[in-house]
């Protein structure tokens, strides 16, 4: 079962990803992840977010920095998300629960 976690949680953040954001870099420490991307403006970011809250394995998603910048002209939107893994425990309970 633990070898196919990190490989669902990739999928997972992929499905996530809107088509106007790109992630930059994933960290893992412990039971978080720093995500950072950049994205076309604030309410790509913000859909990002909605999005995870969606998977099973991710418990709380915060917004650590969101900085405009210019690269060629362009507006964009760099970020770092803080993102709280759930337990396996977790995971079993939300997948088995009804609805």
């Amino acid at each position: 079962a633990k070898k196919h976690g990190p490989v669902k949680i990739l999928d997972d953040i992929n499905s996530a990803l809107p088509e106007r954001a790109w992630l930059v870099e994933l960290k893992e420490r412990s039971d978080n992840l720093e995500v950072q991307g950049i994205a076309l403006d604030n309410q790509t970011v913000s859909l990002f977010m909605k999005n995870l809250e969606k998977y099973p394995y991710f418990k709380t998603i915060e917004l650590v920095v969101s900085n405009e910048y210019l690269q060629d002209k362009v507006k964009l939107q760099q970020f770092q998300l803080n993102v709280v893994l759930k337990s396996a425990l977790e995971v079993q309970n939300f997948q088995m629960a009804p609805g």
